[in-house]
């Protein structure tokens, strides 16, 4: 696995800290080229099922905290999943500068 992909199979597109606490969380956004949620259900599970449709560039973007799965809220880009972030009871991030950030 290249150190820009995550467990869940995402691709790694901004990287950030935040304090709950005493203690300090990593927090990802992660995108993919599909709607997470409803393709790692079963195929059973999945019919009837429509997924969120991906953005022009063909993404979807998530917030991935350490150690857990992607959090349940689905964003059309990454500048919008980060503020998303910042503006909650335990944000705001600091996000690192030297975060991949694909052209």
């Amino acid at each position: 696995m290249n150190e820009d992909t995550n467990p869940f199979d995402g691709e790694r597109f901004a990287r950030g800290r935040y304090r709950y606490g005493e203690t300090t969380q990593e927090i990802e956004v992660i995108r993919y080229p599909f709607d997470y949620y409803v393709e790692h259900l079963e195929p059973e599970a999945r019919e009837g099922l429509i997924g969120h449709t991906p953005n022009a560039e063909g993404y979807l973007f998530y917030l991935v905290p350490t150690e857990a799965g992607p959090l349940p809220q689905i964003f059309q880009s990454a500048e919008a999943a980060k503020a998303w972030a910042d503006s909650q009871s335990w944000g705001p991030v600091t996000w690192e500068q030297n975060s991949p950030m694909p052209d």
